[in-house]
This record gives C-alpha cells, sequence and structure tokens, in this order.
C-alpha cells in the first residue's frame, strides 16, 4: 500500500492538496500531492514549507518545484528524500531539506504565498505521523489550511513492497 499512488478521486476540485505522506525510518520520507482540478496545473505558483519542532513560524528554507513541473489532472508529484531507500520508483523529484521532516513537523502547500492545505499543526510539536504513511480519504476533495487526522487513512510504516 505504502508506494501506491493516488488515483481515486472526483474532478473539480478547487486546487492542489497534499494525497499522500510517508514518514518512516531514516531516510525513507516523501509528500505526494494531487491534482482532482479538471485540468492540467503548472506549479510555478506553489511552494512547499517546513515548520520544525513545534516552532510557530515556517523554516526560512521552502521547496519550490523545478521549472516547468506541471500535474496533470488526475495525477500525483512525489517528492522523496535523496537518501530514501524504499519507494524510489515512484519520484517525480528529489529533494532533502523539505523532507528531512519528522512525525511533529508541519508542513505546508502554498500558492501565491497562501497556505491552502497543511499537514500537521503549526506551534505544535506533538506526533501526529511518526513512522507511519498517510494516505488521504477518496471523499476528501480540496486541501485545508487545518489539519485534520480525520482526512486520512494511517498505515504502519513506510515499507518497501
Amino acid at each position: 500500500q505504502a508506494c501506491e499512488t493516488t488515483t481515486n478521486g472526483s474532478t473539480g476540485n478547487v486546487d492542489l492538496f497534499f494525497s499522500e505522506y510517508m514518514e518512516g525510518s531514516s531516510f525513507n520520507k516523501a509528500l505526494e500531492i494531487a491534482n482532482f482540478s479538471g485540468s492540467s496545473i503548472n506549479l510555478s505558483n506553489y511552494e512547499l514549507r517546513l515548520s520544525s519542532n513545534g516552532s510557530i513560524t515556517w523554516n526560512s528554507n521552502s521547496y519550490s518545484f523545478p521549472n516547468n513541473a506541471s500535474i496533470a489532472n488526475t495525477g500525483v508529484y512525489v517528492i522523496m528524500h535523496g537518501s530514501a531507500a524504499v519507494c524510489n520508483d515512484v519520484e517525480d523529484d528529489l529533494n532533502n531539506s523539505i523532507n528531512g521532516f519528522n512525525g511533529n513537523d508541519a508542513i505546508g502547500l502554498f500558492k501565491n504565498g497562501v497556505l491552502i492545505d497543511i499537514l500537521g499543526t503549526l506551534g505544535d510539536d506533538s506526533d501526529y505521523a511518526k513512522n507511519v504513511t498517510m494516505v488521504r480519504n477518496e471523499d476528501v476533495i480540496a486541501g485545508s489550511s487545518i489539519f485534520n487526522i480525520n482526512e486520512w487513512t494511517i498505515y504502519d510504516l513506510a515499507k518497501s513492497h
């Protein structure tokens, strides 16, 4: 289950959203973003930001997508840690700083500087997803600036197939 990408969802969603999160042992970490908007989306206006260990602010380093990167309608974009030992046949990009997160770090998906989806809660350092893979439930049709664990199905440890 851990390496499958999200392929279900209803089209016509407002925007991109996090669809899968992998926080496994060592560097086995990945983020997946899905597009069910009805058309291809260029990623030039999007970025990811990390907030570590309960900080109430976003770290200064953010992740910008590569030039000309896009997500086709019903497609996903996977960013993995460069030293991941599992699932490394599905990545679209490698990035060690944004994927340096732990199970208590907030990660935000931003469009034009505005938060459109979040993993975890800014300012809260409690573990919400440690050594697990989370997959967004099929009935979730949009991102949210408030994290809701009930929108996710949680699987034990990120592991290879």
